[in-house]
């Protein structure tokens, strides 16, 4: 987990205005305006180039590169980036804000309604920060990238908006009154949605919600080794069978199905998220075996089951232990959530 500290960059992170602008922008503060002249080593300006092609490059892809590459615009939750970095140093005009931090760049973060990342913010270094992205003119940002596709005035700062379109995504480069980048913003285009699929915003959802212990939406209230079998009956009634040890409440007019197992105090033990009967490629069952090494990074472990099969890849997120049991046809057949060994 990322420790976070107050730093210079702190300063540009907290004046978040000028967001009429479709995707918005920080009005940065500008530390460096009236800083004496200095000379920029070849070396200093060559890493600061190689940062604006790191960044130019992972944009195409949703995220910003090394630290944040997990947190993808519209598939990353809330709950993944808190999971990773902890709660904020502060929350300001809908941006969670981490400030930069030894040598660590600081970012900010806003979410859509749904808890998915709609905006990311890259805010520099607070050391050395000619090296990073705040090195990069606006002479360099063109010579690199070439023409934007616009370049707009931010009225409340008089800042310039470089924008340049990679694949779906817009990368907004926020250049200060001293010609150079203040920070980056990382957006959908204005014309653009998201194209992730339901399957893959589902598998995350999954995944951020059993850190608590639960499934979202339904189920959320159901929480391994705490919930008691007479909460579930009394919230959902009888369970249709009971099969193998589990109480089976199935998919049923777009409400996905679950098994439970209870332990010998009645405490949920482990629960089953078997996806829903129709549109199933929408949920979890949409899945690939390589969605889930794309989006979630290498299990722990992977574990073929000899009487059905399937594969059973094993996840962890906190205290629980997520199973993604992976059909002969290569897609999730269900998940299974319980306490971690």
């Amino acid at each position: 987990m990322r420790t976070m500290k107050k730093g210079t960059k702190w300063l540009a992170a907290t004046v978040l205005a000028g967001s009429a602008l479709g995707a918005g922008a920080v009005a940065g503060a500008q530390t460096t305006h009236n800083a004496p002249t200095k000379t920029v080593s070849s070396t200093t300006q060559s890493e600061a180039i190689q940062k604006l092609h790191d960044i130019y490059k992972s944009s195409a892809k949703g995220a910003f590169p090394k630290d944040a590459k997990s947190f993808t615009l519209g598939t990353a939750t809330k709950a993944i980036v808190h999971k990773a970095w902890g709660t904020p140093e502060k929350t300001s005009n809908g941006y969670d804000l981490y400030p930069a931090n030894m040598g660590h760049p600081g970012y900010a973060i806003s979410y859509d309604a749904k808890g998915y990342i709609k905006e990311v913010r890259y805010l520099g270094r607070n050391v050395e920060a000619d090296q990073d992205i705040n090195g990069i003119t606006t002479a360099t940002l063109v010579k690199e990238l070439g023409k934007p596709e616009k370049i707009l005035t931010i009225p409340k700062t008089k800042e310039k908006d470089y924008v340049y379109q990679t694949g779906k995504y817009e990368l907004r480069f926020i250049v200060g009154t001293n010609g150079k980048v203040d920070h980056v913003n990382l957006t959908y285009g204005n014309t653009a949605v998201s194209e992730q699929s339901d399957a893959v915003k589902k598998l995350h959802a999954i995944y951020g919600s059993a850190y608590k212990g639960t499934f979202p939406n339904d189920a959320q209230q159901f929480k391994v080794g705490v919930t008691a079998k007479s909460t579930v009956y009394k919230a959902w009634g009888a369970p249709y069978k009971a099969e193998n040890g589990y109480d089976v409440y199935p998919a049923n007019m777009g409400h996905p199905g679950y098994a439970f197992s209870y332990d010998t105090k009645g405490h949920i033990k482990e629960i089953r998220y078997l996806g829903r009967n129709i549109e199933a490629d929408k949920d979890i069952n949409g899945v690939t075996s390589k969605d889930l090494m794309k989006e979630l990074g290498k299990p722990k472990q992977v574990i073929m089951l000899k009487e059905t099969k399937e594969t059973k890849y094993v996840y962890t997120n906190g205290k629980y232990e997520i199973d993604f049991i992976v059909g002969k046809d290569g897609k999730v057949d269900h998940v299974n959530l319980k306490n971690a060994q």
